[in-house]
C-alpha cells in the first residue's frame, strides 16, 4: 500500500476523509491515500476524534497509539500510528476493506 510509510516509532498513514457520511467505513485505497467516510461534521474537530475512534476501533488497537500530524483541517490527513509496523497494518486494512459491505 502505497499510503503506508515506516517510522523509527511506527508507521505514517494518508487517509483522506469525508465527513458527514451516512456511515462510517473504510471506504478503500484511492491513488496513495485510504479513502475513509465518518458520519461527524467537519466542526470543531468532531470529525478528527471520530476518526481516531473508529479506526482504533476497526483495527483492534488503541486510540492512544493514533496521532494526527498534519491536516488537522482539511480532508486529506497524515497519522501516525505507534508500536506498528507497515506490514501488520496493512493486514488489517486488507482484512477490513475485503469484509466491508460494498
Amino acid at each position: 500500500m502505497n499510503c503506508l510509510r515506516p517510522t523509527a516509532e511506527g508507521v505514517l498513514l494518508t487517509v483522506k476523509v469525508h465527513p458527514g457520511s451516512r456511515r462510517k467505513r473504510i471506504v478503500g485505497i484511492l491513488g496513495d491515500v485510504l479513502k475513509v467516510e465518518i458520519t461527524a461534521p467537519p466542526e470543531q474537530g468532531k470529525a478528527n476524534v471520530e476518526l481516531i475512534n473508529f479506526l482504533a476501533e476497526q483495527l483492534k488497537i488503541e486510540k492512544k497509539l493514533i496521532t494526527i500530524l498534519r491536516g488537522e483541517r482539511g480532508q486529506t490527513k497524515i497519522l501516525h500510528f505507534l508500536n506498528c509496523t507497515p506490514e501488520a497494518l496493512e493486514k488489517k486494512l486488507s482484512q477490513i476493506i475485503k469484509e466491508q459491505p460494498r
